[in-house]
């Protein structure tokens, strides 16, 4: 499924064209949350390191977890015109503030999700990181593309379950 050339960026769906988040971005959201604790003193560096892995000069540690991709809870064998319903297409533009009039080549159109929820798991031993981890959800507000610019807002949580 694919929304042609009419939007500048889209969502990036799975194999059935639901919208998801890659392990390796959830991943990346909570380490530069999780290194921000760490720069303001809260956390060791090692605390870091071993939960997400590091490199150095001498290569790659991995880390003890690993995060599986966020998805939709939604049967394989739903029909495309339901699947329609999840995004919708946002334009903007620049204005030129002497004229009040739009810039030249500033219209940009974006594909995006309606408000829903996505569910991963991280796999491995999660207790010697849960502090951690927790305060570094609640630090991420905004993920994907443009989002310095309102797109991508979220919430991310550890559920009960995989504590």
């Amino acid at each position: 499924m694919s929304s042609g050339a009419d939007v500048d960026a889209t969502v990036i769906r799975d194999l059935n064209g639901l919208p998801y988040m890659p392990g390796k971005t959830l991943k990346g959201v909570l380490r530069e949350a999780s290194q921000l604790l760490v720069d303001l003193g809260h956390y060791d560096q090692s605390t870091l390191d071993a939960c997400f892995g590091s490199s150095n000069e001498g290569g790659h540690t991995q880390g003890d977890l690993f995060f599986g991709s966020a998805s939709l809870d939604l049967p394989s064998n739903t029909p495309a015109a339901l699947k329609s319903f999840l995004f919708r297409k946002i334009a903007s533009t620049a204005i030129d503030s002497e004229r009040g009039t739009a810039m030249q080549g500033s219209l940009r159109k974006h594909e995006v999700c309606v408000p829903l929820t996505l569910e991963g798991e991280i796999e491995g031993d999660l207790s010697p990181y849960v502090e951690l981890l927790t305060r570094a959800c609640a630090m991420v507000k905004c993920v994907g593309v443009n989002r310095n610019r309102g797109f991508g807002r979220c919430r991310i949580n550890l559920l009960e379950g995989q504590l």
